[in-house]
């Protein structure tokens, strides 16, 4: 039934299944209900009493009896009408909430749940409990419907309708004691429990619970009363290893538990956990209750030493090798091997006694291997502890440290650029690492070796991509050196740091690579026939600084004094001063202050504060906080007298942000935009006259610049913002312009920072001028999508082409035509209209060219059609460019597009052979043909293509004026041709034996023929050299270097 609930929940009450529900008040549904629960006078939630209170709100359906179900109401708002315990009737939130029984009298059901919330899919209940302020809210319950009589579905005829609720969720009571006497004290301690998934999703229909495998939460707090008890709602888990409580006290100690493995958490169960904390290991005591009383079991608590990292103990039969050195020797001996058994060290062998030292002191030292290198270019993870100068018969305590270090290395691609499929596959090194370290079996001692090699860390963790761990010798790593080297698609990247970076001893370091693929300059360039200059941008900024101080006081502002007569230690003097326009006047009037009320000693400090340009809360704007360089106490018989000058200044820094009108937006549309300084620091304070800076991270946020002049400003401490991190980030409408530097930005205290911004199309040019409080002329910045110079090279100026945008597939959504004009000496390309714009492309959308702009006019599909016929003159206007590579890549403005031949040229030169006397053949010739060239075809712009060939045709190609010379007739040796031509013509291949050039001498018309089959490719150059000699003809043939091409000879008939 479960199943079929589910597909029918969505569709409502169909009237053929079940009739339509009445709104006759005398049929509206009466609920009561009921919780099948203990009682636990100490709790508030109904996770331990069986108590309703007043207005309490459970969430109610009602389903048909039929088979499928049908709901008629759904996730309906019922409240208690009452407080009270065991049954308490339930009504109606609302009259919009009420449900009726079915008009013909039909049998409904009841499904039901507590605490009530708006769901936006009824059957899901999200669940978490990672939080336990308030663990009432946490305490799922579903009902079971259950009238007084035991029948489990009502009608207009039988309208009470009764539910049991039961919990769904795991309750957990955790009790800390200390036995009598003992030193621990519990005040201020804290309660975690670790390892315990915090989410999941609660079917309403089917009672399931679905837990999140991936939302398991190391420190779930867990609140401790006056009486030092804990509660907590958890979810159900099955029996397995990996929780633990963990308690720490006020003074730092550390105690931890581990739950048994064989203990399964249920639903809708109790437990109870007694932990007894001891000076020895400690004794913990649980009990589990299945909200009735259950049996107890007590753990173990380990306190955490301090200095063994995250090792909390030894696993059962680790090994130990212990060495010992007696009063008055000077070397470490062996002491043998021992072994834990799970609770204490046992030598293996005979005992180690104390009689066998003569002391009275003893030092102590040991070594174990905690776990065996992760891979053969690692070494192993070494504990080594030394104790010195213990008496005899005492304890011995073996502090052990990790004598390696390790790092931990995080893969991620914040843009997406790389899946998490693409980061798992990674390749990680750490290049030329000291990779050894040993023990010494005699002595104990730990050594780093010399030799280096590279370093692969280890795949560990359920997350995709799995972090990489290693572990080796301590060393550090020099600046500019690599630090780490990822392979990605056989892609390199090298990390390096600008500064040393030391991998200490017994530390765990973490390395987090957010990696991205490198961007492709812009560049416009034509092979091989023509090259033209370059086109280049320029991107400035500058934060010139004033050397002018506001000192003006403003009417109202207070002034607070501070004493200091031991350094570090400031004392607030009494009442304050408010300046009124011309004078300071003393809080008091009544009762003034007086020198002799002050130390005579000592300094004196002073602050001010003003209000933020905007307090509001999660703004996170500081106020204009003033204080003053501290003056000497002259106990007022200093050269001033009884008068004290303060020389005050800002604490704090002035940003103000100035947006400028372009063709791209309005003053009316920048007055509305939202302005926020990302990652900034904040929540700085005065502490007596002295600013002390925040430690906080966040968001800044301004008012919107709605005013003429565009601006907003803001307060702020003072701080650095590194070289390409964001600077400023606007808003308007659904864009969003993060600004960056190529420099670090620096907010002085005392000085304002102006930002002008003017934001284009595919770029954002912005200004910053620093001054004392005084403007200053700006320096511009300027941001946009990624840029990089341009250039231009083979056209000419005036040359016109037509560029396609085929979005993120390969047919037309649009053209323009742009025509290369000269700027300030350099070539560029211009928009005949209005230009694209970088944003109105998608990453990985396609930019296509084709020249010239005449030959296409593509406005849907990708092809057009071309005629050869009275165009194979090799003129630039019949010679067909296309580029097809222009791809709009992630945060890049600019397009690199590379023109490409899509037609095939060919060059024919006719050579006097034997038996021609001077210009003979030049004045007998009459003719010259290609013969039989396909004429027509169809060209595709996104693959740079020509198919669909036909009309074969034979041409006459255009005369060379003068001749070609140094025409290579065989390897060696050059002639001058007496006759050249040359033509453009379709890429098409002729057949074996088939002829390609007809000449027609003194009337007689001869034949060259190509033995094979003959390839006219697509931008490459042929050449047929052809020689006529009295006694034949002989004709040989090359390709020019446009691309390099095939040899071979041709006969003639």
């Amino acid at each position: 039934m479960g199943g079929a609930l589910l597909a029918v929940l969505a569709t409502g009450c169909n009237t053929e299944d079940f009739n339509s529900p009445s709104t006759d008040e005398k049929d509206a549904v009466i609920i009561s209900a009921g919780a099948a629960l203990s009682t636990d006078v100490e709790s508030k939630t109904r996770a331990a009493n069986t108590d309703w209170e007043a207005d309490d709100l459970i969430g109610i359906t009602m389903l048909s009896t039929s088979t499928p179900a049908t709901p008629v109401y759904t996730n309906r708002q019922y409240k208690a009408a009452s407080a009270g315990s065991g049954s308490v009737q339930f009504n109606p939130e609302s009259e919009s909430q009420k449900m009726y029984y079915p008009i013909d009298g039909s049998e409904v059901t009841f499904k039901s749940y507590y605490p009530y919330t708006g769901l936006s899919d009824y059957r899901t209940y999200p669940v978490n409990v990672s939080g336990q302020s308030d663990i009432a809210r946490l305490d799922l319950m579903t009902a079971e419907h259950k009238n007084v009589d035991a029948s489990t579905a009502n009608s207009k005829n039988k309208k009470d309708a009764h539910l049991v609720f039961h919990h769904r969720l795991t309750m957990v009571t955790v009790n800390l004691r200390t036995e009598t006497d003992s030193p621990i004290d519990l005040t201020d301690s804290k309660l975690v429990i670790k390892g315990m998934k915090t989410t999941g999703n609660y079917n309403l229909l089917t009672d399931v619970l679905t837990v999140d495998a991936g939302s398991v939460q190391d420190n779930i707090i867990i609140p401790l009363s006056a009486s030092y008890t804990g509660r907590a709602i958890l979810l159900p888990r099955e029996a397995a290893e990996g929780v633990t409580f963990e308690v720490t006290t006020a003074n730092g100690g550390v105690y931890t538990a581990k739950m048994e493995s064989g203990l399964e958490l249920k639903g809708g169960s109790k437990y109870t956990f007694n932990l007894t904390l001891k000076t020895t290991p400690a004794l913990i005591t649980a009990s589990i209750e299945d909200w009735t009383e259950g049996p107890t079991r007590d753990y173990d608590v380990v306190n955490v030493i301090a200095g063994t990292g995250t090792n909390s103990g030894f696993e059962k039969d680790a090994e130990l090798k212990l060495y010992t050195k007696d009063q008055g020797t000077t070397e470490y001996s062996e002491g043998g091997i021992f072994t834990f058994n799970g609770t204490k060290w046992e030598k293996s062998g005979s005992p180690l006694f104390w009689e066998s030292f003569t002391g009275p002191k003893v030092d102590f030292k040991a070594t174990s291997t905690y776990a065996p290198a992760l891979n053969s270019t690692q070494m192993p993870d070494y504990l080594v502890g030394k104790t010195t100068g213990v008496e005899l018969y005492n304890g011995v305590h073996l502090e052990m440290k990790h004598v390696g270090t390790k790092v931990t290395v995080k893969l991620n691609s914040s843009d997406g650029t790389y899946t998490t499929t693409n980061l798992q596959g990674a390749i990680v090194i750490l290049p030329e690492y000291l990779n050894f370290g040993s023990l010494n079996e005699t002595t104990g001692e730990y050594t780093v070796g010399t030799g280096k090699g590279d370093i692969t860390p280890e795949k560990q963790g359920a997350a995709t991509p799995q972090d990489r761990v290693a572990i080796f010798p301590h060393q550090t790593i020099a600046a500019g050196t690599t630090l780490v080297k990822v392979v990605i698609n056989e892609h390199v990247y090298e990390v390096k740091d600008a500064s040393a970076f030391a991998y200490e001893q017994g530390k765990h370091h973490v390395i987090s690579l957010n990696i991205k693929k490198s961007g492709v300059d812009i560049t416009v360039s034509l092979k091989d026939w023509e090259k033209g200059g370059d086109h280049e941008a320029e991107v400035k900024i500058g934060t010139p600084s004033g050397t002018g101080t506001n000192s003006n006081i403003i009417n109202g502002d207070r002034l607070y004094l501070f004493t200091e007569v031991t350094s570090g230690t400031r004392e607030a003097v009494r009442g304050d001063f408010t300046y009124n326009g011309t004078t300071w006047a003393y809080s008091d009037a009544s009762n003034p202050l007086f020198w002799e009320e002050l130390p005579n000693t000592g300094k004196i400090y002073a602050q001010m504060e003003r209000a933020a340009v905007n307090s509001t809360a999660g703004y996170n704007q500081s106020k204009d906080y003033i204080v003053a360089t501290p003056v000497d106490n002259s106990s007022g018989t200093g050269s001033t007298g009884t008068r004290i000058d303060f020389n005050m200044v800002h604490a704090v820094a002035q940003v103000k942000v100035v947006l400028r009108s372009s063709d791209t937006y309005t003053a009316a549309q920048l007055k509305t935009a939202d302005i926020y300084l990302p990652g900034y620091s904040y929540d700085g304070s005065l502490d007596k006259g002295v600013y002390t800076p925040g430690t906080k991270t966040g968001t800044i946020q301004l008012d919107k610049p709605d005013n003429t002049e565009i601006s907003t400003r803001s307060y702020l401490q003072a701080q650095k913002i590194p070289a390409g991190n964001t600077v400023a980030r606007v808003q308007i409408g659904t864009r969003t312009y993060n600004v960056t530097y190529d420099h670090a930005v620096v907010y002085n205290a005392g000085e304002i920072t102006h930002l002008y911004i003017t934001i284009k199309g595919s770029e954002v040019l912005v200004s910053v001028k620093v001054t004392d409080w005084q403007d200053q002329t700006p320096v511009e910045l300027h941001y946009s999508f990624n840029e990089s110079p341009t250039s231009v090279t083979g056209f000419k100026e005036g040359d016109v082409i037509k560029l396609y945008d085929l979005g993120n597939g390969t047919t037309v959504t649009d053209n323009k035509n742009y025509t290369v004009n000269t700027v300030d000496g350099k070539k560029e390309l211009i928009s005949d209209g209005t230009p694209w714009f970088r944003d109105d492309f998608a990453n990985g959308d396609r930019i296509v060219g084709v020249y010239p702009s005449t030959v296409s006019n593509i406005t849907t599909g990708n092809t057009f059609s071309w005629d050869m016929n009275g165009k194979s003159d090799p003129t630039r206007e019949n010679d067909i460019l296309v580029a097809k590579d222009g791809i709009i890549a992630n945060k890049n403005a600019n397009v690199d597009l590379t023109f490409n031949h899509i037609l095939s040229k060919v060059t024919v030169n006719i050579i006097s052979g034997t038996g021609f006397a001077p210009n003979e053949i030049k004045n007998g010739v009459s003719l010259v043909q290609l013969v039989g060239f396909m004429q027509q075809g169809t060209v595709n712009i996104s693959t740079g293509v020509v198919s669909d060939l036909s009309t074969s045709e034979s041409l006459t190609p255009t005369n060379i004026t003068p001749a070609n010379t140094n025409v290579e007739v065989s390897p060696g040796v050059t002639k001058n041709a007496e006759l050249s031509y040359h033509a453009l013509i379709l890429p098409q291949t002729k057949g074996t034996n088939t002829t390609l050039v007809k000449v027609t001498l003194n009337g007689i018309e001869y034949d060259a023929k190509w033995t094979g089959s003959f390839n006219f490719e697509a931008g490459k150059h042929h050449i047929l050299n052809i020689t006529l000699a009295k006694t034949g003809l002989k004709l040989s043939a090359k390709i020019a270097e446009w691309v390099p091409g095939a040899n071979g000879s041709i006969t003639i008939d």
